[in-house]
């Protein structure tokens, strides 16, 4: 960790309405935690800024649309999850290594748990089959 804070970003197209750096900072705050946490939008046709976010300052970041399967095939290493579906929505800087996971699925049965509606003998539809989709598909079955 630089300068005091950890260094957290949403990496997408486009990225400018989303509202993860206030939630983030928000969990931070009340964890004691510094974050900051910005916007990184790269432009599908723009090589150098995805490049240059590998070899950026950051700890970490999230990734939404188009990028989590390039994002996968970016890292150093995956969960299990994340290898599974080739595609990440978190990746994690350690010792120098990009680690990906996969979280979405783990999302959707958090959800499913808190609103007390057991899937087992429901019939479940899946709209989209990228990295979320697919995350989302695997954990309801």
């Amino acid at each position: 960790m630089t300068g005091g804070a950890f260094h957290l970003a949403l990496v997408g197209w486009p990225v400018g309405h989303s509202l993860s750096p206030l939630l983030w900072e928000g969990v931070g705050k009340r964890r004691g935690l510094a974050i900051e946490y910005g916007r990184y939008p790269v432009d599908p046709e723009d090589q150098s800024s995805w490049d240059a976010l590998w070899a950026s300052h950051l700890h970490g970041f999230n990734v939404t649309a188009p990028y989590k399967e390039r994002a996968a095939a970016r890292c150093d290493a995956l969960s299990p999850a994340a290898a599974k579906i080739r595609s990440v929505n978190t990746v994690i800087r350690d010792a120098g290594r990009w680690t990906g996971h996969s979280t979405d699925g783990y999302g959707f049965v958090r959800a499913v748990l808190a609103a007390d509606e057991p899937l087992r003998g429901r019939a479940v539809a899946v709209l989209g089959t990228g990295g979320a989709g697919r995350s989302v598909a695997r954990a309801a079955a």
